[in-house]
């Protein structure tokens, strides 16, 4: 299977660990996004759900920027202050909607901010799709010349729109490998 580490462009030149704490970081950014926009739509009051979100956000940055081994706590922290947040009703209760697209789709609120808000009014919680995925997508997607026959992944096409998980082990140019990393899943194009 592909990885960060072998797909083009490689990040290899900043350290062996950074690809995987950048990817860390990258579904982090995802989850609590989702959660965010959640709120939007399950709040009792969203404007006031979105300034204890936006603190709480800020704590999280602040550790990543000042105190990246404390992350963990600081994410225990925010899991208590979005329990305290009241809620109209629970996400499962709610109509759902998926927004995919290209990368400028995802996490942009530029291009899907109205429309995420208009749909969070009429109390339907808007998951867009992170950008996680999409570098999961572009990794399978992107041709390269494989270093060993399981580094591509191949889908037969009556599979397309279906989900699929993958899980990610990174190697360093030794061949030694990482853990395994936390599932993520894809839609197969």
């Amino acid at each position: 299977m592909k990885s960060l580490e072998t797909s083009p462009p490689s990040y290899n030149e900043l350290g062996g660990s950074f690809a995987k704490e950048m990817w860390k970081g990258l579904v982090l950014s995802d989850y609590l996004k989702d959660i965010q926009c959640s709120l939007k739509a399950v709040a009792v009051d969203p404007l006031k759900a979105q300034a204890d979100f936006e603190k709480l956000w800020r704590g999280v940055m602040h550790a990543v920027e000042h105190k990246p081994k404390a992350i963990w706590k600081e994410l225990r922290r925010v899991a208590v202050g979005i329990k305290k947040i009241p809620l109209k009703r629970r996400v499962a209760e709610c109509p759902r909607v998926l927004i995919v697209g290209e990368i400028y789709v995802r996490r942009d609120d530029f291009a899907v901010g109205e429309l995420t808000d208009l749909m969070s009014e009429r109390g339907i919680v808007v998951k867009v799709a992170g950008v996680s995925e999409w570098i999961v997508a572009r990794i399978c997607l992107t041709p390269i010349t494989p270093r060993r026959k399981h580094d591509l992944l191949e889908f037969p096409y009556d599979n397309s729109c279906k989900k699929c998980f993958i899980c990610i082990s990174y190697e360093n140019g030794k061949g030694d490998a990482s853990p395994w990393e936390p599932m993520v899943s894809s839609f197969i194009p």
